[in-house]
């Protein structure tokens, strides 16, 4: 994408050093000269060890727990600004927050407009977001905000397997049009969608399950999966109907919670492929499959 004698910078947090390195590598970008480091009192320090002044930057961070990519993420977009850097733009491989988009009930905070707001204040110019969990966010935004998705990606992993007798399930009503798009790269005209409501925080209950599930092999895609209470209560839904092998397709696999242990001990589940938009820090089961969201990234740079 770069020529040799561009003048763009490649810098990045500690939050997905792997998938960095895998764009700077594929873009051939030049990874500035920086350090992130701590003060002995823990604040962040971030010191940019080259000129960046009148430069084009990239900078790659995500905003998820702790708060130290948060942090990370808004000084280095600072410093880059007040060091005279031209234009900066911003690659968030995974957008934490996104759930708080509005303020219900009364009291909840609205910590993904917050997200942005800082973003912006910091000094990115442009974002580039992948999948974000909420479509309210993308109105959060003033400066451009470019909105790529995985799924196009997890699609064809899918159909280069050559699944017979397949299905595609959303696992709420909210991803619908997700499982739509998802089923369209796959050829396939109709999807399964499962209704359901929390009767307390971390407890789903399904409703109800629509559309041919018996002697099927069925493909549930999700955005972000956390602590995994949906997925596991769909895949259970979807085995009393007579589902056969189930697989999951998803964008973001938060490691922090508890759904990566689920999905391990789960034996109905046949196989988990999910991008690395976020990065794994243990190693997994062989069920788990990881796909490099890099190259899409990278196609989008210009």
């Amino acid at each position: 994408m770069q020529s040799s004698k561009t003048k763009s910078l490649f810098f990045y947090t500690n939050s997905n050093i792997s998938l960095a390195k895998k764009i700077a590598k594929i873009s051939n970008l030049q990874i500035g000269k920086f350090e992130i480091s701590k003060f002995k009192d823990l604040e962040i320090l971030v010191f940019i060890k080259e000129k960046i002044k009148n430069k084009d930057v990239y900078v790659l961070g995500s905003t998820f727990p702790p708060s130290d990519n948060v942090l990370e993420l808004l000084i280095l977009i600072n410093t880059l600004k007040v060091n005279g850097a031209k234009k900066i733009t911003l690659i968030i491989p995974y957008f934490g927050y996104a759930k708080a988009d509005h303020i219900d009930p009364p009291g909840s905070s609205l910590s993904a407009k917050l997200m942005v707001e800082l973003i912006e204040i910091a000094g990115a110019d442009k974002i580039i977001a992948i999948d974000l969990h909420s479509s309210k966010v993308k109105n959060f935004f003033k400066k451009p905000l470019l909105h790529l998705t995985a799924i196009p990606k997890l699609a064809d992993y899918f159909k280069k397997k050559n699944l017979q007798n397949l299905a595609v399930a959303s696992p709420n009503m909210g991803g619908v049009k997700r499982a739509k798009k998802f089923a369209e790269i796959l050829k396939l005209d109709k999807i399964i969608t499962i209704k359901k409501y929390r009767p307390s925080f971390d407890t789903v209950k399904i409703t109800q399950v629509v559309g041919e599930v018996k002697n099927k092999n069925v493909i549930i895609v999700d955005d972000m999966v956390q602590s995994g209470n949906t997925i596991i209560s769909s895949v259970k839904a979807l085995k009393s109907l007579g589902a056969k092998n189930i697989y999951l397709a998803i964008s973001h696999l938060v490691f922090s919670g508890p759904g990566v242990k689920l999905f391990s001990k789960n034996t109905q589940i046949k196989e988990v492929v999910f991008t690395d938009t976020i990065s794994a820090k243990t190693k997994l089961p062989s069920k788990f499959k990881m796909l490099s969201i890099a190259s899409d990234i990278c196609s989008n740079m210009r």
